[in-house]
């Protein structure tokens, strides 16, 4: 296996330890022996379970922190363009991995935010009429009268809610 391999697996699996503190679950990869004991004999498990606590890690990611976030990333892609065209090639790979942990990254930080404003003002509650007929779930949140057709929709309405009121969501 060449250095170019290994440094590529590495961030990936970097980025994927990171989006699972992000998730609130912690992600497990062991080497396990194979029988008979002998060099070279094991496989890979992976085990993921919800952390303890459960919440995921939540972090605040405003407009000019998400450009902020892309201009790194086009900045990892640039060097690793400059890197390739000096022969470096796995320190080429190591800012293009970087780049893509980074965009990861900035997709699952909403998760996050959201989380962290149920926990704060709590969770949407889940309806559904069922009698006379039955009708498709939905959710709805404390000083919205609306109802939303799904748990993301309600929390998103009521965060821009909380900060059309001037408080922190």
């Amino acid at each position: 296996m060449n250095k170019e391999n290994l440094a590529s697996i590495r961030a990936a699996a970097l980025a994927l330890v990171h989006q699972a503190e992000l998730a609130g679950v912690v992600l497990t990869i062991a080497t396990v022996p194979g029988v008979p004991l002998a060099m070279r004999n094991y496989r890979m498990e992976v085990d993921v379970r919800a952390r303890r606590g459960g919440a995921p890690v939540a972090a605040d990611l405003s407009e000019q922190d998400a450009g902020l976030l892309e201009q790194g990333a086009s900045m990892l892609e640039a060097l690793a363009g400059d890197e390739r065209s000096r022969g470096n090639d796995s320190a080429a790979m190591g800012a293009e991995c970087s780049a893509h942990a980074v965009r990861r990254l900035a997709v699952a930080l909403p998760d996050a935010m959201r989380w962290r404003h149920g926990e704060k003002h709590g969770f949407p509650d889940q309806w559904q009429q069922s009698h006379p007929v039955v009708l498709p779930p939905y959710w709805i949140v404390d000083g919205i009268d609306d109802q939303f057709s799904s748990p993301v929709e309600a929390i998103d309405a009521h965060m821009k809610a909380v900060a059309m009121k001037g408080g922190a969501a």
